[in-house]
C-alpha cells in the first residue's frame, strides 16, 4: 500500500489525491488552502510566504503539479531528457518524499504526545471522581445503617 500525502496545512491534513500546490521549499497544500492562503494568487509583483515554513516564495515557487500523471504524460514529461537529468529529478522527488515521511511521523509523534497527556489527566480526574463518588456513598451507607439519632429512640419508647 503506498502512501499518501497529506495536505501540510496543519489545520487540514486532508489526503491529497489528484492535484494539488508543492512548493520549492518541500510542502504540498491541497488546492482549497492554497487558494485560501492566497498562494495560487495571480499578483506577480506579491512576494508569499509558505504557509507552513514561512520561506518566502516567488509565484515560480510553486506549481499545481498532478499527484496521478496519466501513462502518456510520464513518457512525454521525461521523452528526450538524458539520465542524469532523469535521475536528478527523481533524486529530488524521493528527497520530497523523505521530507514529508519524516514530517508526517513527526507530527505523528505530536499527537501521540498530546493524546497521552489528555488521557493521563481525564485518567486522572475519573480517578478523583470515582473516590469521591464512592467517599458520599460510604457516608450516606453509614447514615443509613448507623446508630438511631437519640429523638427516634424516644419516640420508640413512647
Amino acid at each position: 500500500m503506498e502512501h499518501a500525502l497529506t495536505c501540510n496545512n496543519l489545520k487540514c491534513r486532508r489526503e491529497l489525491t489528484d492535484r494539488a500546490l508543492v512548493t520549492t521549499c518541500s510542502h504540498i497544500f491541497c488546492l482549497d488552502c492554497s487558494q485560501r492562503t492566497g498562494i495560487t494568487g495571480q499578483d506577480h509583483e506579491r512576494r508569499m510566504t509558505c504557509p507552513a515554513c514561512n520561506c518566502q516564495i516567488n509565484l515560480d515557487d510553486a506549481v499545481i503539479a498532478n499527484l496521478n500523471p496519466s501513462e502518456e504524460y510520464k513518457t512525454s514529461i521525461l521523452g528526450g531528457l538524458s539520465p542524469n537529468v532523469i535521475m536528478e529529478c527523481a533524486g529530488r522527488a524521493l528527497g520530497f518524499w523523505a521530507y514529508q515521511t519524516s514530517q508526517d511521523i513527526c507530527y505523528q509523534q505530536h499527537l501521540y504526545r498530546t493524546l497521552t497527556d489528555k488521557y493521563s489527566s481525564l485518567s486522572f480526574r475519573l480517578e478523583k471522581t470515582v473516590n469521591d463518588a464512592n467517599s458520599e456513598i460510604e457516608t450516606l451507607q453509614n447514615k443509613i445503617t448507623g446508630p438511631i439519632p437519640w429523638c427516634l429512640d424516644v419516640l420508640r419508647l413512647s
